[in-house]
């Protein structure tokens, strides 16, 4: 139960930092010109919210089952915080910019002769997608929050500032 409360926070506090940036004068006085001008900031502040949380829980959660893994599979003297490095290097470090070896050379040797066994792959994006759309879902409403239109005042029309 407290890891749930611990995650609903993280997401609010991370979609609350990433909408921040909309409270800047003068974005924030561009949003509020018009109706069209709010929808693409709260559009780009939504996609840039879901690729960051995406990225993040990627991120973490291939740091989380690395260590797992080591733990479950090696001994403690084998040098756990460098095979966990490696192998998580190994996973998060897109094709071309890799390297064949990120620690020792015998680290290396153990990571390839064990991983290909155990079957291990990449851990999925999936399991940040319901975070990311969470999050994304939140950050649109603090945008739109952020950016909604100023009522005239001092007049009975109702009308709001982009209504001319």
């Amino acid at each position: 139960m407290n890891f749930l409360i611990i995650f609903i926070l993280m997401l609010f506090s991370i979609a609350f930092l990433f909408s921040l940036p909309v409270l800047l004068p003068p974005l924030r006085r561009w949003a509020r010109s018009g109706f069209d001008a709010r929808g693409i900031v709260v559009l780009i502040f939504a996609g840039l919210t879901l690729l960051l949380t995406i990225a993040i829980f990627f991120i973490v959660m291939t740091y989380v089952s690395t260590i797992v893994m080591v733990n479950k599979f090696w001994s403690a003297d084998a040098g756990q915080s460098d095979l966990i490095t490696e192998i998580w290097r190994r996973q998060v470090i897109p094709a071309p910019f890799s390297r064949s070896c990120y620690t020792a050379e015998t680290i290396c040797n153990l990571v390839d002769a064990r991983v290909p066994l155990l079957g291990f792959d990449s851990i999925s994006l999936r399991f940040g997608i319901i975070p990311g759309l969470i999050t994304a879902s939140i950050n649109i409403f603090l945008v739109s929050w952020f950016t909604r239109p100023i009522p005239y005042k001092g007049g009975t029309t109702g009308r709001m500032m982009w209504e001319g």
